[in-house]
């Protein structure tokens, strides 16, 4: 062969690696001689949408539920104590009367046996009831037992606990749909959740 025969074989050559090189590259379109397989992108996409898959399934069987009625019982908790402390702090009997899905505060106008009125919350100042149905949605008492009765009173000189018949014989106990109970000292008036 000539020289000029050679020289153009080589660079048909080149060309033919080139071509081969291009097509086993991740920017070819061609079909290639690989199997096909997952992008990285593809397999990003496909674990985000099971890790969102898993969380949904994760709180929909470990209970958000439960979550709603702790923090729903532990707000009641913290609303009896400060109740009690309101009433030796004004010195005026206070009353929670609870009914089927919500609680509400109120304020002796003179005396224990007197009249009352409404209380105001602190945070929002206005009439404080509580409506646990709208505030956790889901969430209501199973059952609420103050000396048999719903209605807790709380005296203006010592906060002790009184029932619709004056004496609590027992602890007041509000129950919740998750098992969680918030207590109420019948020596005392300290409410704990358990």
């Amino acid at each position: 062969m000539t020289k000029r025969g050679t020289e153009a074989e080589g660079r048909r050559h080149k060309v033919v690696i080139q071509n081969a090189k291009f097509l086993h590259s991740s920017f070819c379109i061609l079909p290639s001689s690989f199997p096909p397989a997952f992008s990285l992108i593809e397999l990003v996409v496909i674990m985000v949408i099971v890790g969102i898959l898993a969380m949904v399934a994760i709180i929909k069987f470990t209970g958000v539920d439960s979550q709603s009625n702790r923090i729903a019982a532990n707000e009641l908790r913290s609303h009896l104590t400060y109740v009690r402390n309101m009433a030796m702090n004004r010195e005026r009997a206070m009353k929670v009367q609870f009914s089927s899905n919500s609680y509400e505060v109120w304020e002796a106008v003179t005396n224990l046996t007197g009249t009352y009125r409404r209380a105001r919350d602190p945070v929002t100042q206005k009439d404080w009831t509580v409506d646990l149905n709208s505030k956790f949605p889901g969430v209501t008492p199973l059952a609420v037992n103050i000396n048999g009765k719903s209605t807790l009173y709380f005296s203006e000189t010592n906060g002790t606990p009184l029932g619709t018949n004056w004496v609590l014989l027992t602890n007041g106990i509000i129950t919740f749909k998750s098992g969680l109970t918030v207590t109420i000292a019948r020596e005392t008036g300290y409410a704990d959740l358990e």
